[in-house]
């Protein structure tokens, strides 16, 4: 359990808290999102300190888990292991301070930034094929981004070929 009230983070005292829990987030958090489908295996454990003068609570979270991301080229599920952490500041009291989330209903809950942790740590492109797998078809075929840039410094556009054999003479 990822939440704490106001109360039980003033009976902590000094030491503050330690956590180590396993969280399962719903595939639906992310169904928004092209490059993610899901996580499993998520753990979250960490520790955070309340100073009951400022009415803050201070928490370094350590995230570690698998995503299941699809495969920017055949599109297959690849399980992709992560490993992630923040430091957070919740604010009982009404503030405009950046980084600082406002704590609703007296109740901390770590799941939002948790899940905002994950997110910062979605490849932008994953892939399982080797280069001699890329697909190709009738005319085409898919190239990696060496190839592509080769291709693009050697290509002549045609209508300036002409001039290429002015320069020569």
């Amino acid at each position: 359990m990822l939440e704490w009230t106001r109360t039980e983070l003033m009976h902590c005292g000094e030491e503050g808290i330690t956590f180590e829990d396993d969280v399962v987030i719903s595939s639906e958090v992310f169904s928004k999102n092209p490059l993610i489908d899901s996580c499993e295996e998520v753990m979250v454990s960490g520790r955070g300190y309340f100073d009951a003068y400022e009415g803050r609570f201070f928490v370094h979270i350590d995230i570690e888990g698998i995503m299941i991301c699809p495969d920017s080229i055949s599109g297959e599920m690849l399980e992709i292991p992560f490993s992630t952490g923040s430091d957070e500041v919740y604010s009982f009291e009404l503030t405009d301070e950046d980084g600082v989330r406002v704590v609703s209903n007296e109740v901390i809950e770590l799941l939002p930034a948790v899940i905002e942790d994950i997110l910062l740590e979605v490849p932008l492109q994953v892939t399982d094929v080797a280069p001699g797998d890329y697909p190709s078809g009738d005319g085409w075929r898919v190239v990696s981004e060496e190839e592509f840039e080769e291709e693009r410094r050697n290509h002549i556009d045609p209508r300036l070929a002409k001039l290429k054999e002015f320069k020569q003479e």
